[in-house]
């Protein structure tokens, strides 16, 4: 069975992105390591946060490396944070 990527509703450079971040890189050094402008890191910073409903980029960083901890009414389900209904 093929391996499911983790945050399907990342693409592949907003993965590559993400994991920058979790290791504590800068926009400026990211944009260096993955050789594009640092105003399309900001871009993609910016969806990745709106992807995975998280209020900045340290809460995406700690989604990615599985350290997050979220108010009672959300919960993390493959990656993401997502709200729970009443009663779940």
């Amino acid at each position: 069975t093929p391996q499911t990527e983790p945050w399907p509703e990342l693409t592949r450079r907003q993965r590559d992105v993400l994991a920058l971040i979790s290791q504590g890189r800068s926009n400026k050094l990211i944009a260096d390591a993955l050789t594009m402008s640092e105003s399309t890191v900001k871009a993609h910073v910016k969806q990745i946060i709106k992807r995975l409903n998280v209020a900045n980029r340290t809460q995406a960083a700690l989604v990615a490396t599985g350290r997050a901890v979220f108010a009672p009414h959300h919960r993390a389900i493959n990656g993401a944070v997502e709200p729970v209904a009443a009663g779940d």
